[in-house]
């Protein structure tokens, strides 16, 4: 990632940054490779002190408790994306963070200093909000520079408002009503307003909601650019996975107002520590047996440790899928596999490991197929359709088909199950049982 270049002293020349060769977040990471980039962050090492701290932060309304127990660190110039369901926490904790709320416990560090207690004013936090909050009667160059004029920062104002414009290549828009321009274009003003004042920390509350599907794309891309370029340290809010993957460094998955997990998107997505966090990140599905023989070949630590889980009967034939568990496993033990699309394949009744089931949907993405697949048990799994897996042909609603492990594709997770059902009692049976 880019280095932190520090706050712009006004009328500051914005300097390009380029990214160091093998940090950019979006790269491809084997599930090996992961035990060797634990120790850094976005390229930067997580070593280092942190810039912004969370500490054990709690936060109810009324008898209902929002946030439980939420600590999280971040680096200098690092970005933060929070993610997680409706409710889970994710607008409390970045309301926290600007002051607008209070916690009932816990603290809030900036460079070592607690500004939990501290109004909003005095923080030193920018903020770009979900609606932006600007002027549709005001110039963009006004717009900009009322933040700076709010805070009695008048010297130099013309001269810093030009370089924040520059930096998002809103130059010649300055005397424009913001009612003149479009959604994309008001969302880059409102970020501009946000840096002017050399804020310590900015944050993001899913400030691309209010955008189409391909102008919040590009808009994306234009916000991830700019923030970068500043070097400032920032906590983006947003609902949507692919936005939390692409902009943030790290993303924390919130879930019941708790931490469930943070790193990476490949950490994540690869290497899930809840069954929480592997069935919300990403599409995927579930079946339910029990371990029938654990691996002595164990894979990386970080990956964890890989194990046959039997799924039933097929034909008299028992069914056994691989998967990896974070935790330590025993055979008898009762398990739920979380299976992603691209980890399975359909099959023909010849294939070791195959599933039957019955096509009950295709959804067609554009670029990808996805074929909606209802096991005899009742579960479905969605199987990532290419020339592989479908053969001569694609599937067809209603077809009787198989569903097998793709040889070579991303592993399912294994998650312990506390519910005292018996390895007999397997839900994934030919029979239908």
């Amino acid at each position: 990632m880019d280095e932190h270049l520090g706050p712009l002293g006004a009328g500051a020349r914005i300097k390009e940054v380029s990214t160091p060769a093998g940090t950019d977040t979006e790269e491809t990471v084997s599930e090996e490779d992961l035990a060797t980039t634990a120790g850094t962050v976005a390229g930067k090492d997580a070593s280092r002190p942190p810039y912004l701290e969370l500490r054990h932060l709690d936060k109810s309304f009324g008898d209902v408790q929002v946030l439980r127990d939420l600590s999280l660190e971040l680096a200098e110039g690092e970005i933060l994306a929070l993610v997680g369901l409706s409710g889970s926490g994710k607008t409390t904790a970045l309301r926290l963070l600007a002051g607008f709320e209070r916690p009932d416990h816990g603290e809030i560090l900036v460079d070592g200093d607690d500004v939990a207690s501290l109004e909003p004013a005095r923080r030193g936090f920018g903020m770009v909000f979900q609606h932006y909050a600007l002027f549709p009667h005001m110039t963009v160059f006004d717009n900009v520079a009322f933040g700076l004029q709010a805070q009695g920062k008048t010297s130099g104002l013309a001269e810093r408002v030009a370089a924040m414009l520059e930096l998002v290549d809103l130059e010649d828009y300055g005397a424009r009503k913001v009612s003149e321009i479009s959604g994309g274009q008001q969302q880059r003003v409102a970020l501009a307003r946000a840096l002017a004042p050399e804020p310590r920390v900015l944050l993001l509350d899913e400030p691309l909601s209010n955008l189409d599907p391909a102008l919040r794309e590009r808009t994306r891309r234009e916000l991830k650019a700019a923030v970068r370029k500043v070097g400032i340290t920032t906590v983006l809010v947003t609902h949507e996975q692919e936005e939390a993957f692409h902009v943030g460094d790290r993303v924390a998955v919130l879930n019941g107002g708790r931490l469930e997990q943070m790193g990476t998107a490949t950490e994540l997505y690869r290497a899930p520590v809840s069954r929480f966090v592997a069935s919300f990140i990403g599409r995927s599905g579930a079946l339910r047996g029990f371990i029938d023989e654990v691996s002595t070949e164990r894979r990386r630590a970080d990956a964890g440790h890989e194990a046959w889980v039997a799924l039933g009967q097929v034909e008299d034939i028992s069914v056994c899928w691989s998967g990896v568990s974070s935790q330590p496993l025993t055979e008898g033990e009762r398990v739920e596999l979380i299976v992603k699309p691209e980890s399975l394949r359909l099959a023909t009744s010849e294939t070791g490991g195959a599933l039957p089931g019955r096509v009950v949907e295709l959804r067609f993405t554009g670029p990808l197929t996805y074929c909606v697949v209802r096991l005899m048990g009742g579960e479905e799994l969605e199987v990532l359709v290419d020339d592989e897996s479908a053969g001569k042909r694609p599937p067809k609603v209603h077809e009787e088909i198989y569903v097998a492990p793709r040889e070579g594709g991303l592993k399912p997770r294994i998650f312990q199950l506390e519910d005292g059902v018996s390895p007999e009692d397997s839900i994934s049976r030919g029979d239908g049982e």
